[in-house]
């Protein structure tokens, strides 16, 4: 299954949990990316409210009420950029996503920064360097503690 999604000028992002409209971001909770990406996922298809309280919900007991405002803060955010509806209500029985959707390949990679790469051989030098204070500091300690014996 891919990780991104194109619809209408929307890109989703699975992997970085992410919703783009031609290149800026569009803010979604957590649980209303989750229900558009189980939408997304399943165009054209009945999702019935029990598969979809049970995708993003899991087995937490969810009342109707959270995945209609759920729904409707998906819709407020699609509405904002669209003046098509994108999400179907079948009453009774679930939601629809409407349109076509393009499963996208995988997200370029980013350039990871040089500064940003760990530093392992700083990271073997100071932790030889620790391992060495603590050894000298345990001799330094037995040694007085035997001359103050003796």
């Amino acid at each position: 299954m891919s990780d991104r999604y194109r619809f209408g000028p929307f890109e989703l992002d699975a992997s970085e949990h992410s919703l783009q409209v031609e290149g800026r971001p569009v803010a979604l909770t957590k649980r209303a990316f989750d229900t558009l990406l189980y939408l997304v996922r399943h165009p054209g298809r009945l999702v019935t409210r029990d598969e979809l309280i049970a995708a993003v919900w899991g087995d937490t007991i969810v009342e109707e009420g959270n995945l209609h405002w759920t729904i409707s803060a998906v819709r407020k955010a699609l509405a904002q950029e669209s003046e098509e509806s994108r999400i179907e209500t079948v009453r009774g029985l679930g939601y629809r996503f409407l349109g076509p959707v393009e499963a996208v390949g995988e997200a370029p990679a980013k350039a990871t920064p040089e500064s940003a790469l760990p530093h392992r051989r700083s990271r073997w030098w100071l932790a030889t360097g620790l391992a060495a204070l603590l050894i000298a500091g345990l001799i330094w300690t037995l040694v007085g503690w035997l001359d103050s014996a003796v």
